[in-house]
């Protein structure tokens, strides 16, 4: 099963739980094991820098990258985004979900 980390804004967004969770729900259904970074354990520091360190862990973990609408106003997911380009890790957009298709039958 491939992972595929969840990228999107969260900082000042009031729906970025509801968002994440309905992403994460919906990589379920089409049988991708997500990793939701609004489900990590960030306790240890409540800085911008420490959450990034964290997530982009995880993200180095996942197989691929799943943007959703709105990423373009966060700088994290920008950098998330900017990493995964740089490593050719496929990208995912929200807005394209039937391309995840293609991604998940392929078998590596």
């Amino acid at each position: 099963m491939k992972r595929i980390y969840i990228s999107g804004a969260i900082t000042g967004s009031t729906q970025a739980s509801a968002q994440f969770e309905s992403a994460e729900m919906f990589l379920k259904s089409k049988g991708f094991d997500p990793i939701n970074p609004m489900k990590l354990d960030h306790s240890k520091s409540e800085k911008w820098e420490d959450y990034m360190r964290i997530d982009i862990k995880s993200l180095m973990d996942a197989d691929g990258i799943y943007m959703l609408r709105g990423h373009e106003r966060s700088q994290g997911a920008q950098i998330e985004k900017h990493l995964c380009l740089s490593l050719k890790m496929p990208i995912f957009f929200e807005e394209y979900p039937w391309y995840l298709d293609t991604f998940n039958s392929k078998r590596n």
